[in-house]
């Protein structure tokens, strides 16, 4: 109102006589006077103004803060479909295995499963030279599946690098046949110790003996290896360090002593299509995830072999829709450390990683060996009861769950 007031104060009036020179002066001090408290009415009311807006952004705020909680509500629920969609979707895939084992039974033509399993069990042992203390045991069954196709490598003093002895132990577990597996088998040995020369095992080393590996595979197979592959998941222990490379579903996991925090250690983690990482580059190459799988085929994005799958122009061999690039993870030795155990799916299926470690505990105080060291035979006899504790019960169409369905293959190595 009083800016009002101010603004008619200096209209100039209607009628009146001409002014002269004194009213004249008089009248513009009038008008400076008036111009003084308009600017003051002015600045007073500009800073009414601004406190205004500066409480303003308090309710701004918080809208910002509900419409955030709300995206972030949103997120965690199209996350929880996604994951419930995956779900459904694998249980679609079992309910479906189920109806081909019931309907067409297992020995069906195109079944990969036999009438009835094989459980006849492989094992094996190795010992390290004194001073090492490293001892393993291994054991392998075909189980429901038509062909066996994992191998393993157990080398014990393989190298020695860095002023340390380190003890090679690796499971590959193929798909589409055996021959990348077991040309890994023969192959890989030779190739890590070019990589290492006198070095201890690196990052670099590994993922360059992978990378040449793939290549070796390709170069003596050719084509016969487009559409068949294989995981590799390799270890190198020492008495200080524990080294582990994988490409793969196949992991091996560091029991440390029992009882104390985080004691069952990952050294390796599923190369999985739907995980995040491994989508984006799958899509980046033209490719798609469907079914967790790669273009709805394969069930992992890294492996040896699957030529098919690395072959899109204008991407690196890191940028393919399958890569043979490992996952490097480093573990140091501690006092009291128990075992490591290398295993393929077939194993890790049925148990997680603290289940299959409390399995072999069990089994170790089930033969009153708990805290004492064991025998090679008592390590291939304990890797044994492992694969039979994994395999699939038979029910009256073949086996009856799908997990336990497929090859175990199975490391212990005592520290």
């Amino acid at each position: 109102n009083s800016f009002c007031t101010l603004l008619v104060a200096v209209m100039p009036p209607k009628k009146g006589a001409p002014k002269g020179k004194a009213n004249k002066q008089k009248e513009d001090q009038e008008f400076e006077a008036l111009l003084k408290e308009l600017n003051k009415s002015t600045a007073a009311k500009g800073k009414s103004d601004a406190q205004k807006h500066k409480d303003e952004p308090k309710h701004v705020t918080t809208a910002e803060r509900k419409a955030a909680f709300r995206a972030q509500q949103k997120e965690k629920e199209e996350a929880a479909a996604k994951q419930l969609e995956s779900r459904a979707q694998q249980n679609k895939l079992q309910e479906m295995l189920r109806e081909l084992m019931k309907n067409g039974g297992p020995g069906a033509f195109g079944s990969p499963y036999l009438d009835k399993p094989n459980t006849e069990i492989e094992t094996g042992s190795v010992t390290a030279k004194a001073p090492a203390t490293v001892s393993a045991g291994f054991a392998a069954m075909q189980g429901w599946r038509r062909n066996m196709e994992d191998a393993h490598i157990m080398s014990p003093n393989f190298y020695r690098g860095g002023d340390q002895d380190w003890h090679l132990f690796s499971v590959m577990d193929g798909h589409g046949g055996e021959v990348v597996a077991q040309t890994v088998k023969k192959l890989l040995p030779a190739i890590l110790l070019k990589s290492f020369g006198s070095q201890p095992p690196s990052d670099g080393a590994l993922t360059s003996a992978f990378a040449e590996m793939d290549l070796a595979i390709r170069k003596k197979h050719g084509e016969e290896c487009n559409s068949c592959g294989t995981t590799c998941v390799t270890t190198l222990i020492s008495d200080q360090k524990v080294v582990c490379a994988s490409v793969g579903d196949s992991r091996a996991v560091l029991a440390r002593k029992a009882g104390t925090p985080n004691d069952v250690v990952p050294l390796a983690f599923d190369h999985k299509p739907e995980n995040d990482g491994e989508r984006d580059r799958i899509v980046a190459a033209g490719g798609h995830v469907e079914n967790n799988r790669v273009n709805g085929n394969l069930a992992m994005s890294r492996a040896l072999g699957d030529y098919m799958y690395k072959t899109v122009e204008g991407k690196s061999t890191t940028e393919q829709l399958v890569i043979n690039v490992p996952d490097v993870i480093s573990a140091e030795r501690k006092p009291g450390d128990e075992f490591v155990v290398v295993a393929c799916d077939g194993i890790f299926d049925v148990l997680t990683n603290d289940a299959l470690v409390e399995a072999i505990r069990e089994e170790i105080a089930a033969i009153g060996a708990t805290g004492q060291r064991l025998s090679t035979s008592q390590l291939e006899m304990i890797a044994g009861n492992i694969t039979k504790k994994c395999l699939a019960p038979g029910g009256a169409n073949g086996p009856s769950r799908p997990d336990g369905t497929d090859n175990m293959s199975i490391v212990i190595v005592q520290l």
